[in-house]
């Protein structure tokens, strides 16, 4: 027999939880009012998780699907502790609303634009707080991560220089004063951010350090097994030891479907022994495009080939869409070759992005 009054429990719980992870990430409900890092903030969020943690801790679990339930609700738990301890040792993580909310817009977001732009003009207006917030504790931040908050607000900078002139094409309907106030409102982020570099720039040498080194693509940052492990542990609920066999075994699987498909080409190539073998072959028959528009043409072929593949085993959406797009600006360092975007959670949009730089 249900026990209703111990599921509207649990789905209390679950819902105090998940309103307690949108306010530290600004989601949903929490979409306009952003999330202010001051060190004021940080002993009534704790104690709200304490008490999160104390009614997860708490509550009946008399089978084993409530005990697995709960189970996930420690986890979770758990997770914000460590999300919050980030907020509070790396200001990028706040920092970076602001470039993301852009892209959202720009990218996923298929709300009409005048709302978009009411959302992107409300954030970026908050700024001034959200570095008041980050003042009380930059002090205690470590270099590596003000070198971090250097970058970011400069790819802020840089990105809004090369988007600027494409706002009337990604957002076509605005009228003329919605956009003179979305130029105005990047411009005057942009002005801020080049405030904060220098600002934190006059911290680093404060700390005796006159010049930081700028990082190479083959510097590493290394950092104990353990700490990684606990944080994958932690934050997402994953064993280390258990990805790392996976990882083995996914590329000896992977490595035996290469050879599969390549003795079934109907080329008249030797039959790939290797995989040096294999890539000569790709090179051969597949090799890079000579130009952009070949390059889109090719990705386009290949989601219809994806799409082909899922009939009988995935029950696509009448309307999805993946579309084939160039690499956001601000993520071309991150994302060299490209990859895939999903969709945009606030519609339940089904058009997702294929990106390339």
């Amino acid at each position: 027999m249900r026990d209703i009054d111990l599921i509207y429990s649990y789905r209390l719980l679950d819902r105090d939880c998940a309103l307690f992870s949108d306010k530290i990430r600004n989601k949903r409900d929490y979409e306009t009012k952003l999330f202010i890092p001051h060190t004021n903030n940080i002993k009534s969020l704790n104690e709200e998780l304490d008490e999160l943690e104390e009614r997860v801790n708490s509550i009946a679990r008399p089978d084993d699907v409530f005990d697995l339930i709960q189970c996930h609700m420690k986890d979770f738990v758990i997770g914000q502790r460590v999300e919050l301890q980030s907020i509070y040792e790396r200001p990028s993580r706040t920092i970076n609303v602001f470039m993301s909310t852009f892209t959202n817009a720009v990218r996923n977001d298929s709300r009409p634009d005048p709302q978009k732009v009411e959302i992107l003009i409300n954030r970026f207006s908050q700024a001034d707080l959200i570095w008041e917030g980050i003042r009380t504790w930059i002090s205690d931040v470590s270099l590596m991560y003000l070198k971090e908050l250097i970058d970011n607000c400069q790819i802020f900078i840089d990105t809004m220089t090369v988007e600027i002139p494409r706002l009337p094409q990604n957002f076509s309907q605005l009228n003329e004063k919605q956009y003179i106030e979305l130029v105005d409102a990047i411009q005057v982020l942009s002005s801020k951010m080049r405030a904060w570099i220098e600002e934190i720039k006059r911290i680093i040498e404060e700390r005796g350090i006159s010049e930081v080194k700028e990082a190479s693509d083959d510097d590493i940052i290394k950092f104990e097994e353990e700490y990684y492990r606990t944080l994958l542990e932690d934050i997402i609920g994953v064993n280390l030891n258990e990805i790392l066999f996976w990882h083995e075994d996914e590329i000896e699987k992977t490595r035996n479907e290469v050879f599969e498909i390549a003795n079934k080409l109907n080329i008249s190539d030797p039959i790939p022994k290797t995989m040096s073998e294999v890539n000569e072959i790709l090179l051969k028959y597949a090799g890079p495009c000579d130009t952009p528009e070949e390059m889109y043409e090719r990705a386009n072929g290949y989601i219809l080939r994806a799409r082909g593949a899922c009939e009988g085993y995935v029950l696509l959406p009448e309307d999805e869409i993946c579309l084939v797009k160039k690499v956001p600006e601000q993520l071309k360092l991150s994302y060299p070759w490209g990859g895939l975007r999903g969709r945009m959670s606030h519609t339940k949009t089904t058009t997702g992005t294929y990106v390339f730089k």
